[in-house]
This record gives structure tokens, C-alpha cells and sequence, in this order.
């Protein structure tokens, strides 16, 4: 392969030119945007060659049979898939346990209220929708979350 061959690229993601418009206000890159495109290569291209290759050969000891497993910054992909499924659990209990607190806020709202609570409605869940002022407690909290 010849190594000084042109090539030509396509940056169409906004977000990338506004970090390459900041990096070249830095002196070593304002004349130079070969170097920029360069040293980002340099600092980034290893990264993404361990993620897509770094395999790791390991031995199942009750089958004596080898795989490759692939790893992540040094953890290998099958953790991370479980964190993923145990995470995925810890949601649906969340959202279990949220509608359950709903339930018990509306029925008490209506007693409260000095009306008389549905059992037929109650038992089918009809009151487990969340009042409005968490709705918007957790959409604010979400938004701080994301910053």
C-alpha cells in the first residue's frame, strides 16, 4: 500500500466541525490542518482498533474449548451485556414500584376527597396514573441529569 497516498474525506456531523473549528484556534494547528486531522488519528485511531480487535483468547475449563472474546477498554463484552440486562430489570422494578406509589397516592387523593374508591378500578390499575407536579419534578430532574 503506498503509504503518502491522498485520500479525501466527508465530515457531515456539525458537532465534529465545531470541535475542529475550536482546535484550530490553537497556534500549533491554525496553519495546519493536516496536522489537526493528524493528531487526531494519532489519538483516536488506537482507541478505535482495540475496541473493534481486542479479543482476548480464553479457555472454557469444563469443554477445554478456546473463543475469543472481545474487549472493551480491558472488560469483556459479555459484562458489559449483563450490566445492560440487569440494568433493563432495575427499570422495570422502578416503573413497577412507580405505579404501585401512584395507585396508593390517587386512591388516598380520593378518600381524601370524601369520595369512595372503585375496588374494580383499583384492582385493574385505573389509578396508577402519575400526578402532574412529579410528572414535572422528574421531567426537571431528567434535564439536570442529561447536562
Amino acid at each position: 500500500m503506498e503509504k503518502n497516498k491522498r485520500k479525501y474525506i466527508r465530515i457531515e456531523k456539525e458537532d465534529q466541525w465545531e470541535m475542529i473549528d475550536r482546535l484550530l484556534t490553537i497556534d500549533e494547528y491554525k496553519k495546519s490542518f493536516n496536522k489537526l486531522i493528524s493528531d487526531a488519528l494519532d489519538f483516536g485511531l488506537p482507541l478505535l482498533v482495540k475496541c473493534r480487535f481486542d479479543n482476548e483468547e480464553q479457555i472454557d475449563e469444563s469443554t477445554h474449548t478456546t473463543k475469543l472474546v472481545r474487549k472493551i477498554n480491558g472488560v469483556d463484552e459479555n459484562t458489559y451485556n449483563i450490566i445492560v440486562k440487569l440494568l433493563k430489570e432495575v427499570i422495570l422494578n422502578v416503573t413497577i414500584n412507580k405505579s404501585i406509589l401512584c395507585s396508593l397516592f390517587e386512591t388516598k387523593n380520593i378518600e381524601l376527597s370524601g369520595e369512595r374508591v372503585n375496588r374494580k378500578k383499583y384492582k385493574e390499575g385505573a389509578y396508577r396514573d402519575t400526578p402532574e407536579y412529579l410528572i414535572n419534578y422528574e421531567i426537571k430532574g431528567l434535564n439536570e441529569l442529561r447536562k
